[in-house]
């Protein structure tokens, strides 16, 4: 009796084992078909910010960054791109085309550029550029991932006036005639064991 009962409690749970395996592989092709896609992630940030609202005022500072606003959110709309979010000083976007968005970071440096060459140079707005691309988890308007804090994390080891951008965005533009690339080389970026190229 004792070895009946406890074949049939191994029965139930493999069973419950073998729905719960089926279900997992369900789920799992449910969030890779709708909640995963391929994308680039540009994180954007203004050089000398804290330094700008310290020595002239919220004001001047607003008016600073609505300058900044107005040069480089039309062009990251206009290469197919969404704003993610604006972080006070930064700017972080989506692009489904990692050929677009490595163009609209290169309009980007380009239109302010232009702009900084008819303005005050106290005034002057420059930017550090940061891409990476690939799988991303995607809820609504919300993002996240690994591709995201990459991207982040890339931003900040460029310099004024300077778009880096991942191995795995490289692979993904290295085709296009419009763009050069050359390698950087590798950084070692927060949460990451080995440098990125």
């Amino acid at each position: 009796m004792g070895d009946d009962n406890n074949h049939k409690d191994e029965d139930i749970q493999a069973e419950k084992i073998e729905d719960i395996m089926r279900a997992r592989d369900r789920l799992d092709k449910i969030l890779q078909t709708k909640f995963r896609k391929k994308m680039t992630i540009v994180f954007t940030d203004v050089c000398g910010y804290t330094h700008y609202m310290d020595t002239r005022g919220d004001i001047a500072g607003r008016a600073w960054m609505q300058k900044h606003h107005d040069i480089v959110l039309p062009l990251i709309g206009g290469h197919g791109g969404q704003v993610l979010d604006i972080m006070g000083d930064g700017v972080m976007a989506s692009f489904e085309d990692s050929i677009a968005a490595v163009k609209a970071c290169v309009e980007i440096q380009k239109g302010l550029a232009g702009y900084n060459r008819v303005t005050d140079p106290a005034d002057a707005l420059h930017v550090t550029i940061g891409a990476n691309t690939g799988e991303i988890l995607v809820d609504d308007d919300h993002i996240a991932g690994d591709v995201v804090n990459v991207a982040s994390r890339i931003e900040t080891k460029a310099d004024q006036d300077q778009i880096l951008i991942s191995k795995s965005t490289y692979e993904e533009v290295r085709g296009s005639e419009d763009l050069l690339c050359r390698l950087h080389g590798s950084v070692s970026v927060k949460g990451k064991t080995e440098p990125l190229e």
